[in-house]
């Protein structure tokens, strides 16, 4: 049997409402060779018969104790794909149905590391695109210093550099929710070939559920995530402090925003938040320029 060209990563944790859709946007796909690989963990609904409901020989299922994030199933789906391409799709995402029919003509004309298109992003019943990259010069400070450029479901990655590399989704808590990000910043610190694809081949669901959405503790995570790649990873500054404080500024300025926006009339959050502007006017008019320029 000839091995497939892509191999589809989808971890489920109690997502038997959207799981079904997110497997049929594969199963509709026009380009057909491929292998779906879900890994369960630890659901306790019923996601496993859902799978389990499809009659298809390219599914594989597996299941796992509850690991309590996405980077242990990704993993385990890396190890068992017979492809040299891996894409992932999050349970509750779908994609068009020329997705891997684009990706596979991008991979034959050009040859590149990782590649990533743009989305549609639904929530509450309304429609936003969200598009990724474009890659730049010095990647890797990049994105350390201004943040993710790509999205997990709209994201392929080739095995081969993966393995070169010794690479994986860290699988640490402190790093749930933005372990993609730091395989993204892992693969540009290792001079990976990014490519930005413009066409929308997806649609991310943005729902309160979501491990990303629980602002808070997203934050939390991203905070020690950057305070690990500036004390521990990058090289290209060496006054490593000074690179924190700057990171750390950001990240207190990204949760006083969403403090000011859930609760507008709270006059604690108004105030940190004019506080914060008056000690830090050029940053903040620095970075509130950059958020409205991207």
């Amino acid at each position: 049997m000839i091995d497939p060209i892509f191999s589809i990563i989808i971890p489920t944790y109690n997502s038997s409402k959207t799981l079904q859709k997110t497997i049929r946007s594969v199963l509709n796909q026009s380009f057909k060779s491929y292998e779906l690989i879900v890994i369960d963990d630890g659901s306790s609904d019923d996601s496993v018969s859902k799978v389990k409901q499809f009659n298809d020989s390219r599914i594989k299922s597996f299941q796992i104790k509850r690991s309590g994030g996405p980077a242990k199933p990704r993993n385990l789906g890396i190890k068992n794909s017979k492809s040299d391409w891996i894409c992932f799709l999050d349970a509750d995402d779908f994609w068009e149905k020329n997705k891997l029919s684009i990706i596979y003509k991008n991979i034959k004309e050009r040859k590149f590391d990782i590649l990533c298109h743009n989305e549609y992003l639904l929530k509450n019943n309304k429609v936003e695109i969200a598009k990724y990259g474009p890659f730049k010069k010095n990647f890797y400070k990049h994105l350390l210093i201004n943040g993710n450029e790509l999205s997990t479901s709209a994201t392929i990655i080739n095995k081969k550099f993966l393995k070169k590399n010794n690479l994986k989704f860290n699988e640490s808590k402190n790093f749930v929710s933005v372990e993609d990000y730091d395989l993204w910043m892992l693969f540009a610190k290792n001079n990976a070939k990014f490519l930005f694809i413009n066409d929308i081949l997806g649609t991310y669901l943005i729902h309160s559920k979501g491990i990303s959405q629980n602002n808070h503790k997203h934050l939390n995570k991203l905070k020690k995530l950057l305070f690990y790649h500036v004390f521990e990873v990058q090289k290209f500054e060496k006054n490593k402090k000074l690179l924190w404080c700057y990171l750390e500024k950001k990240i207190d300025i990204l949760q006083l925003f969403y403090n000011f926006r859930k609760n507008p009339l709270n006059i604690r959050a108004v105030y940190k938040l004019l506080i914060f502007i008056t000690i830090n006017p050029f940053f903040f008019v620095k970075f509130y320029v950059r958020k409205l320029t991207r």
